[in-house]
Formats: structure tokens, C-alpha cells, sequence
């Protein structure tokens, strides 16, 4: 018996060319309505990674915020390359988030850049390698540096403590498990986004869920930290015993937000701390338009004190009353900054970990009026004019001379938490000035 080949219809044929066909002209049609948006998202800059989240993509040249900005072969920010084994006297390593990674100035004006410069000025052969990533708290940079061991770096510099503040609506607290499990599903549907009609579909379903976070979001009371004040000082403490056991020498920078952003919330905080609930709420109250960064925290401060005095009706309409920004891996800041400077202060003492304040950094102004990276900027900042966060206008020098000194410092922050060109200029030389009293 002679078996018979099976055959193809024309028809079956007609149709699979046909779908291909439909299928292929929705791929270019969709990608031209959704090209621009490609383009404009952040996250061609990272990569998904199971240990940290995401880490700075290698080989980046692009203008971001106005700045030419790189990253080398590896992912650190800024051009120059560093073999595994160091070719210098003494490697740095800087942690941190977007302050850290110097989000408002370009690569040779990052505080890490400047420390590497003002210490081989100093004649000490010296590299600082700027690991600092946007959007960072202190369980990446903890789990960043396990990563980076291998660069054997005698010294860590650590500035951690704003992303951790933040509170989230689409993602769990910051921990190892979940950073595998989010890179994993993100990895997946970065594949899958290489068809423009998933990219589509994926956008828009993201898009709706973030548009009823806006009209909607959960009341502040029930939203989780990205990392609390527990979770935070074990992490400290586990960036400490890392660098010990690998005889790094820690060192720890305490990066100040915008006071002329958080000024009248710190206050509040302090005075609930201290059971003063009335006149926070007089405090608070009488200040309800504050910057955008500062306004859920606002709310949250008038839900706990109208709850501590047993007004459950008040307390939950602020805690209520808050508008999602719609950010991916943490809303505003939900916390106290003293707080967590607070531990880090304490575990420092215990510690014997060197510390330095970018505040009292920037103070040291007066010191350096010669610097012409610094007077050439302030020559053009004084001549636009500026007004800070809070309203008030930047006073100029006198006689070349910084007068007032805190709004100085308010001035050297481009908006909630990061600094200008003068400020990095500044810390960097605070911290080269530490690091060579340490080696003397």
C-alpha cells in the first residue's frame, strides 16, 4: 500500500502569508506611534540584575539633564577605564544613588571625580572609582559592593539614605529576594518588547495602572518603606562587616536633602517625636503648599498626629489625601532624614568609622575662593537670579565672600536632593581632605 504525502492548501498558504503580512504592517505601524516613547524612557540606561535590581548599563555617551554624561566598559560613571588589579596607590570605591552618580553635573565635575583629582594634587596616587547608581538604596549598594570585591579597593565611601525613605505602591521592600524576582519579570518583558506590538500592549496596561494609582492611591498609613529604619541599620552594619572582611576601609558621607524643600517637615517630625502633636499640626497647616517632593510627607505627618489625638476622622482624610507620582520603584519620601542619620551617626561612634556631613562640606565655601572651578561657576549663577525652593532669592558674595552660609547651601541644590557643580566641588575636596588626614 502506497502512503500518500500530505499536502499543503493554497488557502492555508494564502493565509499564513496573509497574517504574516497583517502582523508585519501592525509591527511598523505601532513602532512609529510608540517610537518617541522609546526613546524618552530611562530604562535603556540599565540593566535588570538579580543581585541589585538594576546597575548603570556599560558604554553609555549621552546628554542627560543638559550634561554629557558616560559610563566606561564596565558601568562605572565617567570614561576612564580600571582593570581589576589597580595600577594606583590606593583605589576608592563611591556607593550611593543619583547624588552619589552626580545626576546634575557632568563627568569630571562628580564628587568623585573632583576626590580623585584634588588627592593626586595632593601626591597621593590615587583612583576613585564612581559606582553610584540613580534611584539606589542602601541594600544595592550593600549588594553592590559584594559585587564589586573583586576591584580590591582600600577604601568605600558610602552615601546612601534618600531612595530608602520612599514609599511604594507596585513593588515589595527592598531585599534580595525581591530584586531577583523583579529583574527576572522585567528581563521578560524586555524580551518580549522587542515586538512593538507587546511593547504597545505592555506600555498601555502599565499605563492604566499607574493612572489609578494617581486617582486612587492607598492611604499613607497602610504603604510600605522601601527600607525602614531596621532594615537600614542592618545593612549598615552589613556594609561595615563586608569591608572588614576584606579590609576596606569604610567611610560613610551623610548627603543632605534640600531644607528649603523638607525644612518645615523635619521640623514637624521633631515635634512629634517629642509629643508636641498641636503644634505640628499649627506648623503644618499653616504651610500647605509645599514643593511637590515634600507634600505626601506633609500629609502623612497631619494623619499621625490627628490619630494620636484620637481624631480618626482627620487622620485618615490626610492620610488619604495624596497623589501617586508614578514612579516605578518608590514614591516620595516618607521619613525623617535625622532618623536615619541617626543611625548611621550612632553605628559610626560604635564603629569608629569616619563620617563627613555634605552640609558642613559646603560651609567650608570661604576656603576656597580661588578655586576658578568654583568662582567661574558662581559668576554665572549669581548673574541668573535664582530663587530657592522655598522662595527666597540666593544672596550673592560680598566682597568675593559667602555671608550666609545656609542659603549658600541652599543654593548648591537643584531641586529636592541634588547638587550643583559647586557642591560636588566642595564635598569632593571635604573628602580628599579626610582621606589624606586619615593617611598622614
Amino acid at each position: 500500500m502506497k502512503l500518500s504525502t500530505p499536502t499543503i492548501s493554497k488557502k492555508a498558504v494564502f493565509c499564513t502569508l496573509l497574517t504574516a503580512l497583517l502582523w508585519l504592517c501592525l509591527e511598523i505601524y505601532v513602532g512609529s506611534k510608540y517610537s518617541s516613547l522609546r526613546q524618552q524612557g530611562d530604562l535603556k540606561y540599565y540593566h535588570w540584575d538579580a543581585g541589585t535590581c538594576w546597575r548603570l548599563r556599560p558604554s553609555i555617551d549621552a546628554t542627560v539633564n543638559g550634561r554629557r554624561v558616560h559610563t566606561n566598559s564596565a558601568g562605572f560613571r565617567g570614561q576612564e577605564e580600571y582593570p581589576i588589579t589597580s595600577q594606583h596607590a590606593l583605589r576608592i570605591l563611591t556607593l550611593g544613588d543619583s547624588r552619589s552618580y552626580g545626576l546634575a553635573v557632568g563627568d569630571q565635575f562628580t564628587y568623585s571625580h573632583v576626590l580623585q583629582e584634588q588627592l593626586r594634587k595632593e601626591g597621593v596616587n590615587a583612583e576613585v572609582m564612581n559606582a553610584g547608581t540613580p534611584g539606589y538604596s542602601i541594600v544595592q549598594c550593600r549588594a553592590r559592593l559584594e559585587q564589586l570585591l573583586a576591584y580590591q579597593p582600600d577604601i568605600a565611601i558610602l552615601a546612601a539614605g534618600y531612595n530608602d525613605r520612599r514609599y511604594l505602591l507596585l513593588t515589595p521592600p527592598d531585599s534580595a529576594a525581591s530584586f531577583k524576582r523583579i529583574a527576572l519579570l522585567r528581563n521578560i518583558i524586555g524580551f518580549l518588547q522587542h515586538s512593538n506590538l507587546f511593547y504597545a500592549v505592555s506600555y498601555e496596561l502599565g499605563k492604566n495602572k499607574l493612572d489609578q494609582l494617581k486617582q486612587q492611591a492607598p492611604s499613607l498609613d497602610r504603604v510600605k518603606i522601601r527600607v525602614d529604619e531596621d532594615v537600614f541599620r542592618r545593612e549598615l552594619d552589613a556594609f561595615i562587616k563586608t569591608c572588614r572582611q576584606h579590609d576596606i576601609e569604610p567611610i560613610i558621607l551623610m548627603i543632605d536633602q534640600n531644607p528649603a524643600v523638607f525644612e518645615v517637615t523635619e521640623q514637624a517630625a521633631q515635634l512629634i517625636e517629642n509629643k508636641g502633636y498641636q503644634t505640628a499640626i499649627q506648623l503644618l497647616e499653616s504651610n500647605p503648599d509645599l514643593h511637590i517632593a515634600a507634600a505626601a510627607y506633609r500629609q502623612y505627618l497631619l494623619g499621625v498626629c490627628y490619630r494620636s489625638i484620637n481624631d480618626e476622622k482627620q487622620a485618615d482624610q490626610h492620610f488619604k489625601n495624596h497623589q501617586s507620582i508614578g514612579s516605578l520603584h518608590g514614591e516620595a519620601i516618607l521619613r525623617s532624614q535625622k532618623s536615619y542619620f541617626d543611625i548611621i551617626q550612632e553605628i559610626a561612634k560604635r564603629e569608629a568609622i569616619p563620617t563627613l556631613n555634605s552640609r558642613k562640606a559646603i560651609y567650608q565655601i570661604n576656603r576656597y575662593t580661588d578655586n576658578p572651578d568654583i568662582n567661574n561657576y558662581l559668576d554665572q549663577f549669581e548673574n541668573e537670579g535664582y530663587e530657592l525652593a522655598n522662595g527666597q532669592i540666593y544672596k550673592t558674595r560680598v566682597n568675593g565672600k559667602i555671608i550666609d552660609l545656609e542659603n549658600f547651601f541652599c543654593g548648591r541644590l537643584v531641586d529636592e536632593s541634588h547638587y550643583d557643580q559647586a557642591g560636588h566641588i566642595l564635598i569632593g575636596t571635604a573628602l580628599a581632605d579626610a582621606i589624606q588626614n586619615k593617611l598622614d
